[in-house]
């Protein structure tokens, strides 16, 4: 779960406390609508973007098995100057569908990938990939709402 504050113990371990937030930059489930749920995760070039091929952090959470996904939404606070693609994988980093929650784009947009509207067969984790070149600027808010 995402945490506003973490400490680093003398083994390396890394310990949360306080609130789980969702305004920080690993995601964390919320519930807003009833029965859906909402994980957000901000995305921002300058802190890296987590792609198809890395190891997901154990700092991020997944969209369970089994869930429905709904929607996806990125507001963008400043544009990608290069165009990516929002999609998901398991935690090794293999695809799930690379482009499976927005297929393309550099600002603010609504999922339209093939994830929308189908169930999960296993945890799916948020990646953002390049689709050609590595973007050098770009930052805002995806938020992907699922039933569970």
């Amino acid at each position: 779960m995402a945490r506003a504050e973490t400490w680093i113990n003398a083994d390396g371990l890394e310990v949360g406390f306080g609130p789980v937030v969702a305004n920080n930059t690993t995601t964390g489930p919320q519930e807003v609508k009833g029965k859906i749920k909402q994980l957000e995760q901000r995305i921002d070039v300058e802190s890296g973007l987590v792609s198809v091929g890395d190891t997901i952090s154990q700092k991020h959470s997944g969209i369970p098995a089994g869930a429905y996904i709904v929607s996806a939404t990125y507001v963008s606070e400043t544009d990608f100057d290069a165009a990516v693609e929002f999609g998901t994988a398991q935690a090794d980093g293999t695809a799930i569908d690379q482009d499976g929650l927005i297929t393309t784009g550099t600002t603010t947009a609504e999922g339209a990938g093939v994830l929308i509207g189908t169930v999960t067969s296993e945890v799916n984790y948020i990646v953002v990939t390049a689709t050609t070149t590595a973007p050098t600027a770009g930052k805002g808010q995806l938020v992907v709402e699922y039933i569970i």
